[in-house]
């Protein structure tokens, strides 16, 4: 689980992305004596549209490779 040896999580910027119509966000945990765990890059959204979303960029990955949005 994500954050699960933090005390503390700060959002730190809203991503763009998101085409599922997902919230992309940059979140950093910190542990209990305030040491940063370092930032992460977190989906916000329903289950079945990122899921969606995930079906249809490995679809698209093969052809466009490091261009696949």
């Amino acid at each position: 689980m994500l954050f699960r040896n933090s005390t503390r999580v700060s959002i730190d910027k809203l991503l763009t992305g998101g085409f599922s119509g997902a919230r992309v966000l940059l979140v950093t945990g910190y542990d209990a004596e305030g040491h940063e765990q370092g930032p992460f890059v977190i989906k916000l959204g329903p289950r079945d549209a990122i899921a969606q979303e995930r079906i249809n960029f490995e679809k698209v990955e093969p052809i466009l490779g490091n261009y696949a949005p």
